[in-house]
């Protein structure tokens, strides 16, 4: 409360939050087999099941082919979260941006139907963000995505970055009925250390 006074002191007013309230940060540490052993028993069993059937996980080029794939995962998983996402032309205008910048990085999995999942990831200094994401049901391979995750953090520590944050989540004391539910279980197997925001 002292801090948003002195911003209301200062002509601060206030806004439509850009920044969500509460996240979840993988802090990297130095050995990929420490960082697995500190996930939750569900997420080390699930990503090992999901490493069993082997499905493809690949880092992909921000093509037009390839960005309007992803926004369709991401339509897809907003339909069937209630999380919200920006408009297409501003999450694909975004992505270039940074990908130009050589900031951002694009991965799909697969299953016998084709993409399954996507993720884009920001990067700045030492830390990589969950930026957005997207996935359908699949028949075939259960834990897809949590697998892709686990495969963006390792190829993170590979090239030194330290910190990898997963977004939004909702309040940990409401989530219980919340709509992102799901959501944050899935986040939070990776760390039982969720952050929050002013």
């Amino acid at each position: 409360p002292e801090l948003i006074n002195a911003f209301l002191e200062k002509g601060w007013v206030p806004s439509y939050a850009s920044q969500y309230d509460f996240s979840i940060t993988v802090e990297m540490g130095e050995s990929a087999e420490d960082l697995f052993a500190s996930f939750s028993k569900h997420h080390r069993r699930d990503i090992r099941a999901a490493e069993r059937a082997n499905p493809r996980i690949e880092r992909v080029e921000f093509t037009d082919d390839n960005i309007a794939i992803a926004l369709e995962l991401i339509r897809t998983t907003e339909k069937r979260s209630g999380a919200f996402f920006r408009s297409e032309e501003y999450l694909s205008r975004a992505w270039k941006i940074f990908n130009d910048l050589g900031q951002a990085r694009l991965y799909f999995t697969y299953d016998d139907e084709g993409p399954l999942a996507a993720a884009v990831v920001f990067t700045f200094g030492e830390k990589g963000w969950y930026k957005d994401g997207g996935s359908r049901r699949s028949t075939t391979l259960q834990n897809g995505p949590l697998l892709m995750q686990w495969r963006i953090i390792q190829d993170l520590m590979a090239e030194g970055f330290t910190q990898y944050e997963l977004g939004n989540i909702p309040d940990p004391e409401k989530r219980h009925g919340h709509p992102m539910e799901g959501l944050y279980r899935f986040k939070f197997g990776f760390t039982q250390k969720p952050i929050e925001f002013m």
